[in-house]
């Protein structure tokens, strides 16, 4: 008897740990996305504050792993990875919060786009009562003088980068991936090479 594997557009995949303070808001965004064909993918890191407890509260339907101790960002992404089904994968940081529009407009952008395998946002600076700045975080990753830079990382928004441009890659913190792309850069079962641990993971996927 063949089985079929229900699977979604894009899987969304976040690595908690000890995330209570910020989770809450993140998933609602996530929730109220103008795009509805996504999965929900928490990969926990060991929490302590009881931020697992409140996940399906929130996201009724989302997959929530227990890795029991703090294996790293790029191994949980991992794990992350190996339990997503979508077309798309969408690395989001616990403290990031989506406009509803986000997801949608990105993956039409990228799936536009045979010839690329990763995009990213405008990624604005947030308060620690999730008032939006005024303040870039990040526009996408240069690479200046042989190292890596975020385009337009802590500039007034004043209207610019407004356009689809090319840039050397996506910031870890908001990232979507094809994941036929993923696949095919896998090294020896890790699509995130684990030695990093917790920063630079992303630089080194651009690359």
């Amino acid at each position: 008897k063949r089985v079929s594997i229900m699977t979604k557009a894009i899987s969304i995949i976040i690595v908690n740990f000890n995330g209570k303070t910020f989770l809450p808001a993140c998933l609602d965004a996530i929730k109220n996305q103008d795009f509805k064909d996504i999965e929900v993918v928490i990969v926990d890191n060991g929490s302590h504050d009881g931020s697992c407890e409140i996940v399906n509260g929130v996201i009724r339907d989302a997959k929530l792993i227990l890795n029991g101790a703090n294996i790293g960002f790029p191994a949980g992404m991992n794990v992350g990875i190996r339990n997503a089904t979508g077309k798309f994968v969408f690395a989001l940081n616990f403290d990031c919060i989506l406009e509803p529009d986000f997801l949608g407009k990105l993956a039409h952008e990228l799936d536009s786009r045979e010839d690329f395998g990763s995009a990213c946002g405008k990624i604005y600076r947030m308060s620690y009562d999730f008032e939006k700045s005024n303040v870039i975080d990040s526009t996408g990753h240069l690479m200046i003088d042989r190292g890596p830079d975020r385009r337009g990382w802590d500039a007034e928004d004043a209207g610019q980068f407004q356009g689809a441009e090319i840039v050397f890659g996506a910031p870890g913190n908001a990232a979507l991936y094809k994941r036929e792309m993923l696949d095919d850069i896998a090294f020896n079962g890790e699509w995130y090479d684990e030695s990093f641990f917790l920063n630079l993971e992303d630089i080194d996927l651009d690359w």
